[in-house]
């Protein structure tokens, strides 16, 4: 993949966030509006469905800009963990809950086995796992299937998140991983949430990477099994 000058981009980051921000602060003042109007016998559903869309747009902000946070922190190397003994499988179900909406279009699957308690930052770990399953939203054609699977083997756990999308050409199988990597550029995304996935996943003496499939794309993020007292087992 051909380099390009820093300020190109940080603009190629700048446009996409932005317009993204601005389509979510216009869908929520347009929800927010509709909620001063309405009255009558339907107001309570329209009141749940307003509330349903604005919550769901401002969840997707706060991501968008928790990212571009930890980016910079990744960085300049100022990233902090508060950790303690949390369960992946857990993790991931709640994830997977809270982004109901995000997922909407997709049939997903999970699949937990083993023992999947690790030593990690509850916040930046649910982090990892919500920036992998909006990828794959975002790369999957609608109504196809997004499988997770958690299980543990020898002294880690993984997480494996499986698409149905376009997979990955040889040429961006780690560029992907770099600050503002965006392979296609007409997917709304700022290119921070693998890097920040990555750099999380690191900095909790872990690692995330892609693998092979014969269709879509798999994105593995493997952590430390917790020691029986919940502190991170040395690797």
């Amino acid at each position: 993949m051909p380099s390009e000058p820093t300020t190109d981009r940080h603009n190629d980051l700048l446009s996409p966030l932005c317009h993204e921000l601005l389509n979510s602060l216009t869908v929520i003042a347009g929800y927010a509006h509709t909620l001063r109007m309405v009255s009558g016998d339907e107001a309570a559903d329209v009141a749940t469905k307003c509330a349903d869309v604005i919550d769901r747009h401002t969840a997707r902000m706060e991501a968008q800009i928790r990212n571009v946070r930890e980016a910079g922190m990744l960085a300049t190397d100022t990233l902090r963990l508060s950790t303690e003994p949390v369960d992946l499988g857990s993790a991931a179900r709640e994830v997977i809950a809270d982004l109901a909406g995000t997922l909407s279009r997709h049939a997903v699957s999970t699949r937990i086995a083993g023992d999947n308690r690790v030593s990690a930052d509850p916040a930046r770990l649910r982090q990892i796992i919500a920036n992998l399953l909006t990828n794959a939203c975002k790369f999957s054609p609608a109504g196809t299937a997004i499988e997770v699977c958690v299980e543990s083997e020898g002294d880690e756990s993984t997480l494996a998140v499986t698409d149905q999308g376009p997979g990955v050409s040889a040429d961006w199988r780690e560029a992907i991983f770099e600050r503002f990597g965006r392979p296609d550029s007409n997917v709304p995304g700022s290119g921070l949430g693998l890097f920040v996935a990555r750099g999380l996943a690191r900095a909790h003496g872990g690692d995330l990477r892609l693998t092979e499939t014969s269709t879509g794309a798999c994105f593995v993020l493997s952590l430390p099994l917790a020691a029986p007292d919940g502190a991170r087992r040395p690797r």
